[in-house]
């Protein structure tokens, strides 16, 4: 799966973006409500894992303009084929500028649309403020934020 919106790319992962990876993943504050930081071998073995595989569990999102890697993207069947979960991970520098709610919004239209899931849901602990900011700006409800067509 590739989408673009007008600021990002969505795209599958390389083995090529293990370093940047890893500089947002290895940072104890983007991880904070994830799980501990990733050691460089970790994030090579995460990527490959859940990124390079037939159906990839995340993948890599990706400023259009200069094709920085910037974070990822959660976006995966979650109980059965009608849902999807989404979730997002981004380095510290692309806080505040929008690219969460942007990507996810363009997934969830693609998730109705295209592959036409009934369901998408997003979970986040009650602590992180951020990713409830954003889950609530997508409008979705429910202490395992769900969104329904």
């Amino acid at each position: 799966m590739r989408l673009n919106t007008e600021r990002l790319e969505l795209r599958r992962f390389e083995l090529s973006d293990v370093q940047d990876a890893h500089l947002y993943l290895s940072d104890p504050l983007v991880m904070r409500f994830v799980e501990r930081p990733f050691d460089l071998q970790k994030t090579r073995d995460f990527i490959i894992a859940h990124g390079m595989t037939a159906e990839p569990r995340v993948y890599a999102l990706v400023e259009s303009d200069t094709g920085r890697l910037v974070g990822h993207v959660i976006f995966h069947r979650f109980d059965d084929d009608s849902v999807f979960e989404l979730g997002w991970v981004l380095n510290r520098a692309s806080w505040g500028r929008g690219y969460a709610l942007e990507i996810s919004r363009a997934l969830i239209q693609y998730a109705f649309r295209v592959l036409g899931l009934s369901k998408v849901v997003v979970e986040t602990v009650p602590d992180n403020v951020h990713a409830r900011s954003v889950i609530e700006r997508l409008g979705m409800v429910g202490r395992a934020a769900l969104l329904r067509v």
